[in-house]
């Protein structure tokens, strides 16, 4: 009876570790947010595996090796964008020459530009574009009409979902951009996804997007279809961006990744991309040493806050949302004896710790 009883709980607690999870407005991202991505090189990426899905999945990526390192950026919308994207909860720089930082068809460069989004309790929208377009002396704006949904909440394994989106720029004599777009999402897996970051238990999102451009600028007139994507994103709770994401291209039915990221700390390789300043703030931690807790404690309110405990190779031991704190209580009695880094950071502010557990 007490071994039916000892299985019983071990069958319950594994049942926890391994559910799917559902995914809400409360895994979008929010202004001051500074996502850490790493690029990994292009040889431990041959042969990657993005066909194994289905419920209760296991994917490693644990090998991964890494390249160069981007930090994404989130910000409040800049007030000369409020009127033409009304109801935007956040801002996205992006790099020079536009969505895709090479530029548009037709020689049009995007400077100082930004992608719009917009999120609800039932939808996360992509917006629309602005920038200041090169020959243009004041900012414009792609507004999408209708707005192309990205996700419905809340989000669970097997859902479905069709966007259709549009977005015309008519500015007589200078510029003419139209852009049609499709994009279907399938939420064709679940389960636990590896990097070398951390571990997660995730949805598996698989987006098909396909579209049509047209521009008339500075003599050019082009019309062109896209080229047929797939996109494959693991969301996590407790994380506002997805922890990977691989984008293939479709050619002739067979698709080819392009590029691939995940969710990472700061690790010694180059970092691309634009980068944020970040405001140091002062703070403590003690005991230290440490065997069994600490508290981690800083000057300033930072918001919408993580704390990550690394070891000196940049491996996240430890992660902690301090949403609208100034101090926590941590339990380190698992680390193992060693030396340790401790940081606390959002909203474009940073605490830098070191920290010594030493177990007997």
């Amino acid at each position: 009876m007490k071994k039916n009883y000892l299985l019983c709980v071990c069958l319950f607690f594994s049942g926890i570790v391994n559910a799917q999870i559902t995914i809400t407005s409360a895994e979008m991202p929010v202004p001051g947010y500074l996502p850490r991505f790493t690029i990994p090189d292009s040889i431990s990426t041959l042969g990657i595996d993005f066909t194994t899905t289905g419920a209760n999945a296991t994917w490693d990526y644990t090998y991964l090796q890494p390249n160069v390192q981007r930090v994404d950026t989130f910000i409040s919308v800049p007030i000369q964008y409020q009127l033409s994207f009304t109801g935007a909860t956040v801002a996205r720089p992006l790099p020079v020459g536009g969505p895709g930082g090479g530029g548009m068809p037709g020689g049009v460069t995007i400077q100082s530009g930004y992608e719009f989004f917009r999120k609800s309790n039932s939808k996360y929208e992509r917006m629309g574009y602005g920038g200041t377009v090169s020959g243009s002396p004041f900012p414009l704006s792609l507004v999408n009409n209708p707005k192309d949904i990205v996700y419905n909440f809340p989000l669970n394994f097997g859902d479905q979902d069709t966007s259709y989106s549009t977005a015309i720029l008519d500015v007589s004599g200078f510029v003419y951009i139209e852009q049609h777009q499709t994009r279907i999402n399938h939420v064709d897996g679940w389960g636990s996804i590896a990097t070398p970051y951390k571990q997660f238990q995730a949805l598996r999102v698989r987006t098909e997007i396909t579209g049509f451009d047209s521009i008339v600028y500075s003599g050019f007139n082009i019309a062109q279809p896209r080229n047929p994507s797939v996109n494959y994103k693991w969301l996590a709770n407790g994380e506002k961006v997805p922890v990977m994401q691989i984008n293939t291209s479709e050619f002739f039915g067979s698709e080819t990744p392009q590029s691939i990221v995940y969710r990472d700390t700061i690790r010694n390789v180059p970092t691309l991309g634009i980068l944020p300043s970040v405001q140091p703030i002062g703070g403590k931690l003690y005991p230290n040493p440490a065997s069994s807790s600490i508290q981690v404690a800083w000057e300033t309110s930072i918001g919408d806050a993580m704390l990550e405990v690394l070891t000196p190779e940049g491996k996240c031991v430890l992660s902690v949302e301090v949403n609208s704190l100034r101090q926590i209580f941590i339990d380190v009695s698992d680390l193992a004896t060693g030396i340790y880094f401790v940081r606390v950071f959002g909203e474009g502010k940073q605490f830098n710790g070191t920290l010594t557990i030493s177990q007997k």
